[in-house]
């Protein structure tokens, strides 16, 4: 079973390796404090879905959700598939035609 601990330490991961940010605390705001801007909020989702087998529904998206690293991690607990580690990968984007 995944625990919000082990989702934070991906998380943490992700975020310095893909973003190239080290988050000072799992507290931080990260929307406040502009770490995560509009276009890192974009590929945090696609990483989410593609790291945690899940989707975010965008209709009932809620940004308090995605301030902080612990916020998110409560968030994917009980919603995430899989427990594998954060993929080293960029996720995939499909662009429109």
């Amino acid at each position: 079973m995944v625990t919000v601990i082990g989702i934070q330490e991906q998380l943490i991961k992700l975020f310095r390796d893909q973003f190239h940010l080290d988050v000072p605390s799992v507290d931080t705001d990260l929307l406040e404090t502009g770490l995560l801007d509009s276009l890192h909020f974009v590929e945090l989702l696609l990483h989410l879905e593609q790291d945690f087998g899940m989707k975010v529904d965008a209709a009932a998206l809620d940004l308090d959700q995605f301030r902080s690293i612990a916020s998110i991690a409560a968030y994917l607990a009980p919603r995430t598939t899989k427990s594998s580690p954060v993929s080293s990968q960029p996720p995939t984007l499909i662009r429109a035609a």
